[in-house]
């Protein structure tokens, strides 16, 4: 399994008449069980980019394939990619067993058998517990494990790809590392193309198997860690990488 981006470009024409480029020719290939960190500075088109993959907007020209089949055209509540938000879901509202991994399975019509399969898989990646599963209210939760609980929750159900739009931006440094190699160990196991954009080039070095740096809707250098900071394609990059230092 594999995303692929063929020439994707979106041009934004505003009411003044001006005309922003928001993507502009991306090409990009993301393989299965491959984590691909998007980094770039404001308005440089990671953010749009990643909307584009989760088909939450459009694009001008260009194809999005995934596994060779052309998706771009499938509506939204059948798009194949599942996206991972920055904002937990609280749940207070709601009966301890509704809180529950199992009982959000169970409303996706999940077998019983296949639930406590999946549950366990995840949940031990995670480092879950059953207390934390199933006995805790939300509002008893620190952050870092409602995070930790909201991400199981995405994951658990196994999308063909996975995007993730920094979910860990609040999270202390100790559970965010923690965290982040949880996650990319699922994503291996999983076997999955992922797609993750950051704003920390710790954070990019801790998940990633390549690193894409964006400037103005343009890839300006796609490539390992060390290979970014060793050998930078441009200037831009270069000062990029300088400024996160």
């Amino acid at each position: 399994m594999n995303i692929r981006l063929k020439d994707v470009s979106k041009v934004l024409r505003e009411r003044n008449g001006v005309e922003k480029v928001l993507l502009d020719k991306v090409n990009l290939e993301i393989n299965e069980g491959e984590i691909a960190c998007i980094m770039g500075p404001s308005e440089s088109g990671k953010t749009y980019l990643l909307k584009v993959l989760a088909g939450l907007e459009s694009f001008d020209s260009g194809d999005i394939f995934l596994n060779n089949i052309h998706v771009a055209h499938l509506p939204k509540d059948k798009w194949p990619i599942c996206t991972v938000y920055e904002d937990y879901f609280s749940y207070k509202k709601l009966k301890k067993h509704k809180f529950s991994i199992p009982y959000f399975l169970a409303l996706r019509k999940w077998r019983k058998n296949t639930i406590s399969e999946r549950v366990k898989t995840v949940t031990n990646l995670m480092s879950i517990n059953k207390k934390e599963l199933l006995d805790k209210m939300s509002r008893k939760l620190s952050k870092g494990e409602q995070q930790k609980l909201d991400i199981a929750r995405y994951l658990i159900t196994k999308h063909h790809a996975y995007l993730f739009d920094n979910p860990l931006a609040a999270l202390d440094a100790g559970i965010k590392l923690e965290v982040q190699q949880q996650v990319r160990q699922i994503i291996k196991t999983l076997n999955v193309p992922s797609v993750y954009v950051s704003y920390m080039l710790d954070e990019a070095k801790a998940l990633s198997d390549k690193i894409i740096i964006m400037n103005k809707g343009k890839i300006e250098q796609i490539g390992k860690y060390a290979e970014i900071i060793s050998h930078p394609a441009n200037q831009f990059v270069s000062d990029f990488i300088r400024c996160l230092s």
